[in-house]
């Protein structure tokens, strides 16, 4: 079997036979300077980060990535979620976009996120306004420069063929609640990768063509975005000089 290649005899790089392996040695790259100068703070971890609106009336939804930052109307940030801390990094692969349901009298861990308008689940209202944000395009700045802009939304909706209605498959609960983003089908891989810093303004927004009601007296509705990746440990406050 062939052995890892190695870097200064500290981080090892992996065989890319895969497209995660080939990006951790891209990072492992990016950062070769920390290591070969023995600063072992930094850490490259496999991880996620995870960032909730709660919706309303409105035609944009925007999601912050720092730690310290709410979400616009917000007032901090809700337990499910998962930011970037300021001395961290992250390396973002993929990227995805799902509506969450949580009954008022429910905490937010109660949260059932699809990747799909499941009308059953959300009710016919929220279902409608959940397929206009589908519609709309996701852009990133980081700071004042955009780095993503007009990705169709419709590329994170993901729905089996069994789930789409009655005619199909009868509306029994474990057909109709059943979400599939975790499947893999209803994420966007970024080519190229793209890296954050906890210490940069990072905002992610969704632009819906027309103006979407997601109001629900019974029930909290939220959009989260989630990205894949690799988190660089104290990786925000040593700038990789290779990009």
């Amino acid at each position: 079997m062939r052995q890892p290649l190695q870097y200064g005899g500290d981080v090892p790089y992996v065989t890319p036979v895969t497209e995660e392996r080939a990006a951790y040695n891209e990072v492992v790259a990016m950062y070769k300077d920390a290591y070969a100068s023995g600063q072992s703070q930094i850490a490259i971890l496999k991880s996620e980060l995870r960032s909730e609106v709660i919706l309303g009336t409105q035609n944009v939804i925007e999601w912050n990535l720092r730690s310290d930052q709410p979400n616009p109307g917000m007032v901090g940030l809700r337990s499910t979620e998962n930011r970037l801390d300021i001395n961290d990094a992250f390396v973002v692969r993929q990227v995805s976009v799902l509506f969450g349901v949580q009954s008022n009298a429910k905490p937010a861990s109660w949260t059932n996120l699809l990747s799909w308008e499941n009308p059953l689940v959300f009710g016919a209202a929220v279902s409608a306004a959940i397929r206009q944000a589908y519609n709309g395009n996701l852009s990133m700045e980081v700071n004042t420069v955009r780095y993503l802009d007009g990705l169709g939304a419709s590329a994170f909706r993901y729905v089996d063929t069994a789930q789409e209605g009655v005619e199909v498959s009868g509306p029994t609960p474990g057909t109709w609640q059943a979400s599939a983003w975790e499947q893999n089908k209803a994420w966007v891989t970024m080519v190229p990768q793209f890296r954050v810093h906890g210490s940069d303004k990072t905002r992610f927004s969704l632009t819906i063509p027309d103006t979407a009601d997601f109001s629900d007296p019974e029930n909290t509705i939220t959009a989260a975005l989630i990205l894949r990746g690799l988190k660089v440990q104290n990786g925000g406050t040593y700038r990789a000089t290779t990009r």
